[in-house]
């Protein structure tokens, strides 16, 4: 994760958080989001198609990292590489956000595992599950 760029309210993160550069959105403070590598990319491909197939049976949908999720109880928006969501989808912010994920992938690197394993996991409330691989 990068610096925090500036510190602005949930609407004003909403409307710069448009386009092609992702923001991440924790406690007023912005963060733009880093770009992948090719074999972020692959591990990412690879997990999802994975996951489709074991879910194909089922009323669940995998997403790509496109997609942002809502915490609302911490007004925490965030991408992550790869989110699952079963039954319907509810959404916040003008649609654009998922509210009800079951399952949330984050494929960390050295630079983001702290933040991935600690301040933004802590954000969630959820009780962790991890698996680490090395590539």
């Amino acid at each position: 994760m990068t610096e925090a760029a500036r510190s602005l309210s949930l609407d004003e993160y909403l409307a710069l958080d448009v386009g092609e550069t992702k923001h991440e959105f924790v406690g007023g403070a912005v963060h733009a989001m880093a770009g992948g590598t090719p074999e972020r990319a692959a591990i990412a491909a690879n997990v999802i198609g994975h996951l489709r197939m074991l879910l194909r049976d089922r009323p669940c949908q995998v997403y790509t990292s496109d997609v942002r999720v809502a915490v609302e109880a911490t007004d925490l928006r965030t991408y992550p590489d790869v989110t699952i969501v079963c039954g319907e989808v509810r959404r916040l912010d003008k649609g654009i956000s998922v509210v009800n994920p079951v399952v949330l992938f984050e494929i960390t690197s050295d630079s983001s595992t702290d933040w991935d394993r600690g301040g933004k996991f802590a954000q969630t409330g959820g009780s962790p599950r991890s698996a680490s691989t090395s590539w």
